[in-house]
């Protein structure tokens, strides 16, 4: 699966106007999303591409190849489940899990499941707007955390790096997702694992020191491959950006500003 991406900045101040102002343009009213998001990577660091080249003269007059170390690409990954704020603390008690539940990331409800994702770096061919693989892989049961650890090695994914809650108002237009939200931080304390459970969602401060809103545009693709897919998919977000001329800009984001790609140390 691939998307289609456009994205825009949008000042607190601005943030009830641009929710009435959506709740018309769509015809519906705003949908609450809080996602919590936990970021994973592989164990080692990448290789960082390396020529060697030996000496200037060879038997035969002729310059040796150099070698090229193989470089692969590893990525961030993530797992994100919906919550709702009676997850969140300083609110009323729920009844203790018995013996075999999960509960280091708080599995028990059946309707909003763990998901694990990977957002490939867009592709520099596209300019009108960001184009990137995508996958998604619903977690059936279990402790996600401990499914992780389990995979950890070298190269697979599966050492914990942070967490963070997304939240923000959910709209549908066509075959749009317009999604108006901020990113606010978890307390971090050189964890190896995710919060066992999380602090009361008011006192959340978020990373844009402003309190400034992000709005995604986002239209899936089963295909990419296919150009009449393409080109309709693209039709569907240039027509949400012409239709909010005037109220929010709407721009491809820097290609580089969404790499999720694991770099190489210094050195």
């Amino acid at each position: 699966m691939h998307e289609l991406l456009l994205f825009g900045q949008v000042p607190s101040s601005r943030h009830g106007q641009l929710l009435k102002i959506l709740a018309g343009v769509t015809r519906m009213q705003p949908q609450r999303l809080i996602e919590r998001h936990v970021v994973y990577r592989p164990e080692r660091d990448p290789v960082r591409p390396a020529i060697q080249v030996g000496a200037s003269q060879t038997v035969g007059g002729q310059r040796p190849k150099p070698k090229v170390e193989t470089k692969r690409d590893m990525y961030y990954w993530q797992m994100v489940k919906e919550l709702s704020e009676e997850e969140f603390g300083d609110q009323p008690e729920k009844p203790a899990a018995t013996a075999g539940e999960d509960a280091v990331l708080g599995i028990e409800e059946e309707e909003r499941k763990w998901r694990l994702e990977f957002q490939d770096l867009p592709d520099p061919a596209l300019k009108a707007a960001n184009l990137r693989m995508a996958q998604t892989t619903e977690i059936a049961q279990g402790d996600p955390h401990e499914m992780m650890k389990a995979q950890h090695s070298a190269d697979n994914v599966g050492r914990y790096v942070s967490e963070y809650i997304d939240e923000g108002h959910r709209f549908v237009h066509h075959n749009a997702v317009i999604f108006l939200h901020r990113i606010l931080c978890l307390p971090v304390s050189g964890r190896d694992s995710p919060l066992p459970a999380l602090p009361a969602l008011n006192i959340l401060q978020p990373l844009d020191t402003s309190g400034g809103y992000v709005i995604q545009v986002c239209v899936r693709l089963q295909d990419s491959s296919k150009p009449e897919i393409m080109e309709k998919g693209l039709a569907e977000v240039m027509n949400v950006k012409n239709t909010l001329k005037g109220v929010v800009e709407l721009e491809p984001a820097e290609r580089l500003a969404l790499d999720t790609r694991l770099k190489p140390k210094p050195g």
